[in-house]
């Protein structure tokens, strides 16, 4: 996945709240612009129902390329996970999965 304008972001949120832990989630990225490219890590957490950034959006005229998301239910119950695209106002559902 490519988010590539200073709008989009990726999100992650639940479909209700956990009963005793959030979930962990890291995301591996490359960031860069032209032929300068970085690889970076983003560490975040869920917060219940609340939409979490869990790919901040890249700089002017950078883009930055999902390599690797890990998500982990460390909770005593299921738990259902939406992923979306954050564009502006808009947000696509990329996938919603019960881990």
């Amino acid at each position: 996945m490519l988010i590539d304008t200073t709008t989009q972001t990726l999100e992650m949120k639940l479909a209700g709240a956990v009963s005793t832990t959030e979930l962990p989630c890291t995301l591996a990225y490359i960031d860069g612009e032209a032929s300068n490219f970085f690889p970076t890590l983003q560490h975040s957490i869920s917060n219940g129902t609340t939409e979490v950034t869990i790919l901040s959006a890249p700089e002017p005229r950078g883009k930055r390329m999902v390599k690797f998301m890990y998500i982990r239910n460390v909770d005593t119950a299921t738990a259902t996970v939406t992923i979306q695209l954050a564009d502006g106002a808009t947000n696509r559902e990329i996938v919603s999965i019960a881990l």
